[in-house]
């Protein structure tokens, strides 16, 4: 049993670069069945055409996991990161692993065929993954990830990075 409160500190959540897809496909193809899960064509699709709504929860010095070492086990510091809450640019490189992510594109309409591809301009966004690896399932993380997202969304909102404000976020299920 892993101590929550320590699990946490030890996680920054950040984008999705392309070389963290294999990892996620990883950890998603682990966690739903076959017929749920997005191809790694999909998930690299969206990170390259919304990266911006494409996060994940980063294990920091997790040598332990099989993951560690594959893709998605080190992070970049050429974007900032969110840690406990804050934006922070690190000046050194991270190790550890990718634990979880949350995958979303934007749309017009909450329609299936909408919700195919990515369009800027949509004012709903939805999302479509939100997994964590099953070890560290119940710890607290897919709740602190979440908060982390939602934030994220308001941040890019706020700063007026987006062209065209959303409305409001939806889980698809």
């Amino acid at each position: 049993n892993r101590d929550p409160s320590s699990l946490l500190n030890r996680i920054i959540f950040r984008s999705v670069q392309p070389t963290d897809i294999p990892r996620c496909y990883q950890i998603q193809a682990a966690s739903y069945p076959e017929d749920e899960t997005a191809s790694k064509s999909t998930l690299q699709y969206r990170q390259h055409h919304a990266a911006a709504f494409f996060r994940c929860a980063f294990l920091v010095g997790d040598s332990s996991n099989p993951g560690s070492g594959s893709p998605g086990g080190t992070t970049s510091t050429s974007s900032s990161i969110s840690y406990q809450g804050r934006s922070v640019n690190l000046g050194a490189t991270l190790c550890g692993t990718i634990i979880g992510f949350i995958c979303s594109t934007r749309c017009k309409s909450y329609t299936a065929e909408a919700m195919k591809v990515h369009d800027a301009s949509g004012k709903i966004l939805g999302i479509h993954s939100v997994v964590i690896e099953e070890q560290y399932r119940n710890c607290g993380v897919a709740s602190a990830m979440l908060q982390d997202y939602v934030a994220a969304m308001e941040r890019l909102t706020n700063k007026g990075a987006l062209k065209v404000k959303m409305s409001k976020i939806v889980l698809l299920a």
